[in-house]
């Protein structure tokens, strides 16, 4: 279609998801910026998800609709990833919504400066329940802009994490560093994702622009259950604390960003339990403590701040 590779591949995966679709989908039609292809991964759908699709495939070319079996978000999207030709990869959930300058604000920007990763804010609806602090947080980006990579960028600056759809990549640099999703995680892709993508980066632009509009409760949702699932939770988080230490640990980044990594395991694994009363508590300290013995986190007690030592303190105790 293109004589040239276009300017943005947008990748969608789809589940499911008839009821939000056709919104999702037009706000893609109303992107100001044209050369934009919109790739949508039609996951195993069995609701009418894909006759939608094929629908507005008809209506614009600029679509392209793909199927395959029921394999999960992350192979959707690296579906999405190996099927991309544009000079930069945005991802949209596919209950959510774009602003209509999104792509052209992300493509401005690329253009400014060498560039690889690109993170922007956004809106979360609806208002019902009341938006979380935390991630009214990190919706709201400051305008920054990096050329190397240090820590407080992936740990501390509102937008790196946890969700890939705040941010757009160069496809260069993710085909080049040949990073992709991983597909043996229910949660946590996104999170992972950026824990392998973020060290390899050399440049970055932080936009304040709220570009992208998530539906950041819907009944029913992956997201939705897990609140309700505490335990269910804060074992997820665990798992995924340990697929990017093993990927931190292979790189060589934990040596480098010890202190960093261990006060960010003790935040993501541990700030539920405080509350929690389930007799699992006692267990799932043990396995925190285990992950932090493995890979020898330990000796960077030291170099932690009071609120993590408090929270290592504690696991101590429980276990």
């Amino acid at each position: 279609m293109y004589s040239r590779p276009p300017h943005i591949s947008l990748i969608v995966p789809v589940y499911n998801v008839e009821k939000f679709l056709p919104f999702c989908l037009e706000s893609m039609l109303n992107q100001t910026l044209l050369d934009v292809e919109m790739i949508c991964i039609d996951d195993g759908s069995t609701d009418a998800s894909p006759l939608i699709l094929e629908a507005y495939a008809k209506k614009d070319p600029r679509f392209r609709i793909i199927h395959q079996s029921n394999q999960g978000v992350s192979a959707a999207r690296n579906t999405g990833i190996q099927a991309a030709t544009g000079e930069w990869i945005m991802f949209l959930d596919s209950d959510d919504l774009l602003k209509p300058n999104a792509c052209e604000r992300v493509w401005i920007e690329a253009n400014e400066k060498p560039t690889d990763i690109i993170i922007y804010g956004g809106y979360a609806f609806p208002n019902h329940p009341p938006v979380e602090p935390w991630l009214q947080w990190t919706l709201s980006v400051p305008t920054m802009r990096c050329d190397a990579f240090e820590p407080k960028i992936l740990f501390h600056t509102a937008g790196a994490k946890p969700f890939v759809w705040q941010q757009a990549y160069s496809r260069n640099f993710i085909t080049g560093k040949k990073i992709m999703f991983r597909e043996d995680l229910r949660l946590g892709e996104d999170i992972t994702f950026q824990f392998e993508a973020f060290p390899q980066a050399l440049h970055f632009s932080f936009i304040s622009d709220t570009l992208y509009l998530y539906r950041w409760y819907r009944e029913g949702s992956i997201m939705a259950e897990a609140r309700k699932n505490l335990d269910k939770k804060i074992a997820d988080h665990i798992i995924i604390t340990e697929h990017i230490a093993d990927i931190w640990n292979q790189k060589g980044w934990i040596q480098q960003y010890g202190p960093h990594f261990l006060s960010w395991l003790l935040e993501f694994t541990v700030h539920e339990l405080f509350a929690y009363s389930n007799q699992q508590k006692k267990e799932l300290a043990k396995k925190i403590i285990s992950l932090i013995e493995d890979y020898k986190l330990q000796q960077y007690k030291g170099h932690i701040d009071s609120e993590a030592r408090h929270r290592l303190h504690y696991l101590h105790r429980l276990s």
